[in-house]
């Protein structure tokens, strides 16, 4: 997977320096998983968000999860696509966001905006993630989910997915959350696989396209992909 993310060769780029325009502006997704959302676009940095090919990987483990999931927790919801892409089928609080970062937050609210979605639409928590509750501080496992109904919990967290994961025992205890983790280096993957067959699930690598050779993503970090994991 590094080796395809890290080839200097990048196609895209030189389209879009010939073609679109740089500079933020709200644009309405028009293919993919996002089609439909209206969201802040830097064509500078983000063609690929815009394109539908970011992250492609993910989206048939995503539609499907979201189809039987009846409320979702977007851990590392950054500018909140992912859970602008859950309310869009399935309406107001629906979603759980956690996003410590202040500037990521003010994106998030004004995507919302763009949609015609206000704060009181999703709750959102400005804090990390973690196993144990403190200033700062949120247990996915605090927040007011059923969590024998079916839901969906995406987690990216940049190195903290298995001191996420710790603070979702009664969540993973009942089966009926499918989950996307995002790991960063094998031993962090390594455990949240532990973690998640520990309580009967069924754990999958999502790997990399193989267009990714011509439309890589930038991911520094050698060892960077998906997992999900869904009841057996």
């Amino acid at each position: 997977m590094a080796s395809i993310n890290h080839n200097p060769i990048r196609l895209l780029n030189f389209v879009k320096s010939a073609i679109l325009k740089p500079g933020t502006v709200v644009r309405k997704a028009p293919i993919g998983l996002l089609a439909g959302i209206n969201l802040e676009i830097d064509f500078a940095t983000q063609t690929q968000l815009y394109l539908g090919l970011y992250e492609t990987e993910t989206f048939s483990f995503l539609r499907r999860a979201a189809r039987r999931a009846k409320w979702m927790i977007d851990v590392g919801a950054g500018a909140g696509e992912l859970s602008l892409f859950f309310m869009r089928d399935h309406g107001r609080n629906t979603v759980f966001a956690v996003e410590p970062s202040e500037a990521a937050r003010a994106v998030l609210a004004r995507n919302l905006a763009a949609n015609g979605w206000t704060s009181d639409d999703i709750v959102i928590a400005s804090a990390f993630a973690g196993a144990d509750a403190a200033e700062g501080v949120v247990r996915l496992d605090d927040f007011a989910v059923a969590p024998e109904a079916p839901g969906l919990v995406k987690i990216d967290v940049d190195g903290f997915e298995v001191d996420v994961l710790n603070g979702t025992r009664r969540i993973l205890s009942t089966r009926a959350a499918d989950f996307l983790v995002e790991v960063h280096s094998v031993e962090l993957e390594a455990e949240c696989v532990s973690i998640l067959k520990g309580h009967g699930y069924q754990v999958d690598v999502i790997p990399n396209a193989w267009w990714r050779l011509f439309v890589p993503e930038n991911r520094p970090i050698a060892h960077n992909r998906w997992i999900s994991a869904s009841v057996c």
